[in-house]
């Protein structure tokens, strides 16, 4: 080799040397603007160590490099003694960057080749000097920002509520170390093709709680709100239990969450990423697999219910996804916070916008709510003590119905129970088996889930099913689909109310255990309706129009 040769071998030898090494990662943080998704590129040049960090304020850029550095370092990784510079784009000028942490020091370790990174990956997450990750309250709302096509998994902190396992597409460490290890052992392309991460030496599982049902007596004045329940709980439809005080209306609402089956791994996870946006409050960690029951206070203002804030925290509504949500005293809340709950109810989600913070949380629960039937409550009482005028009466009914009725499935009255009635179950020991109801509404959830995997559906219960496939997929009989039209004419249903009398109906089919819908499943769910309910109620009129389609 001549020595021109050899002088062009050592310049391209330390041009590949001196090259400029880049990598980049993907984040989200969190700014007056809201959550925002940015891009977190780390270029290494040939040059004086220094680390220029640029797009975030200098105050946080400053501890953001002293963070990443001393725990690269205490880790036992490399920090590249040269020129660094770090690009945080879009430029967030006003945004909390501590969260950049994690993306940071993953796009140095590629970057400084010690570590390859998958394509398609995200992270977020604020490092102490150990390299351990800190649990953000901007948890939920992070997530939510990165989940998008082109990201296959997310690289996040281990919350205090939460165990070592991952879902989905987070996937939750508890600090760099175990993060390091975890992508070194998974060298593939793809970041979607990450397996869940798990904990080398998880906790053992928590015992399942035992689920304490109260004692029920049987009692006639309630069966017919107990049979509502039944399918409320079954199918997920919505109640309304009209009564006077003393009923058993917030008791009956109280039941029907112990009714509900138990929460599964994914859903518990969800809930504790809800909960883990709410900055003051409980952290629960569902470790019973209990649904939750939200009951707020009827004086609840419109930011607690729906959500809001400053930070954009969810409300009541998110907090009972995948449970239940009572509202007692329906009529005494305001018209306009009922029709601001007709949309999430319809949508199962939230979206809560502020000038500082946007979020959209899940809100798929099941609506329950009491009332009394008149100002009085003494309406339904057998004894006439009721003294409200006609016009105060129907002034009543004329809040449950319109619109917002509309969004409720099923409507029952309670009747104050009689004495005889509480004498003679004290006497018999009456009892309903509760454990034997869980085992039936278990059993028709699960009707509902096959029913759905052999359409294609995504769905777990009768509430949520399209509309255009109920004929297709309902299996109704002749004279069931004959009597359901035959309500619909009687009561005047519109399109939504007619759809909510199919679903109801399957509903009954499926509590019964048949995989035909016959015409007194239609006939069981059709006394419900809260046309024919409130119309027994008007004093005026005095008309019941019974199950049966005649008017009396």
């Amino acid at each position: 080799m001549t020595d021109s040769s050899r002088q062009k071998s050592a310049q391209a030898g330390d041009k590949q040397r001196h090259r400029p090494r880049y990598a980049r990662v993907t984040s989200a943080v969190v700014g007056r603007a809201g959550v925002r998704r940015v891009e977190v590129e780390v270029s290494l040049h040939p040059g004086l160590p220094y680390t220029d960090l640029v797009g975030i304020p200098a105050g946080q850029a400053t501890a953001c490099r002293t963070r990443v550095r001393a725990a690269l370092r205490n880790l036992g990784f490399l920090y590249p003694d040269q020129r660094i510079v770090v690009s945080v784009t879009p430029p967030q000028p006003h945004a909390d960057a501590s969260v950049l942490d994690l993306p940071l020091a993953l796009a140095l370790l590629e970057a400084s080749d010690q570590l390859p990174l998958p394509r398609g990956l995200g992270a977020y997450g604020e490092l102490t000097l150990l390299g351990d990750l800190q649990p953000t309250r901007e948890h939920f709302a992070l997530g939510q920002c990165l989940t998008e096509p082109d990201i296959g998994r997310i690289l996040c902190p281990m919350q205090a509520d939460e165990g070592g396992k991952g879902s989905g597409r987070m996937l939750p460490f508890a600090n760099l170390s175990d993060l390091y290890q975890f992508l070194a052992r998974h060298p593939v392309a793809e970041a979607g093709r990450l397996p869940p991460f798990h904990d080398p030496e998880p906790d053992e599982a928590p015992e399942k709680a035992a689920c304490s049902l109260p004692p029920l007596a049987d009692l006639p004045a309630q069966r017919p709100a107990l049979d509502a329940l039944r399918l409320a709980a079954a199918g997920r439809h919505g109640i309304l239990l009209l009564g006077g005080p003393g009923s058993g209306k917030t008791f009956l609402a109280s039941l029907l969450v112990q009714l509900l089956p138990d929460l599964e791994e994914e859903e518990r996870r969800e809930l504790r990423l809800i909960y883990s946006a709410k900055r003051g409050g409980e952290r629960p960690d569902f470790a019973d697999r209990r649904p939750p029951f939200r009951h707020p206070h009827p004086g609840i203002s419109s930011v607690a219910l729906l959500g809001g804030g400053q930070f954009a925290e969810p409300g009541e509504i998110s907090l009972a996804h995948r449970g239940v949500l009572f509202l007692d005293e329906l009529a005494e809340l305001p018209q306009a916070l009922l029709d601001m709950l007709r949309v999430p109810m319809g949508e199962g989600e939230a979206s809560v916008i502020r000038q500082a913070h946007q979020a959209l949380y899940p809100a798929d629960f099941i609506f329950v709510a009491a009332a009394n039937p008149c100002p009085c409550g003494q309406l339904l009482e057998a004894d006439g003590r009721c003294r409200c005028r006609p016009y105060e009466i129907r002034r009543r009914i004329s809040r449950f119905s319109g619109p917002f009725a509309e969004r409720i499935e099923l409507f029952t009255v309670l009747e104050r129970i009689p004495p005889e009635q509480l004498r003679q179950s004290l006497e018999r020991s009456e009892r309903l088996d509760l454990e034997r109801e869980r085992i039936f509404i278990r059993e028709a959830r699960e009707r509902q889930r096959q029913r759905a995997r052999q359409a294609g559906l995504t769905l777990t219960a009768n509430a949520d099913w399209p509309w255009a496939r109920m004929l297709d997929d309902f299996a109704f009989a002749a004279e069931a689909l004959a009597c359901a039209e035959q309500e619909a004419r009687i009561l005047g249903l519109s399109v939504r109310g007619y759809r909510q009398l199919l679903a109801c109906a399957r509903t009954a089919a499926d509590l019964a255990g048949r995989e035909e819908v016959s015409r007194a499943d239609v006939l069981r769910v059709g006394q419900y309706r809260h046309e024919r309910v409130l119309a027994s109620l008007d004093p005026d009129t005095a008309v019941y129009m019974s199950p049966a389609g005649v008017q009396r």
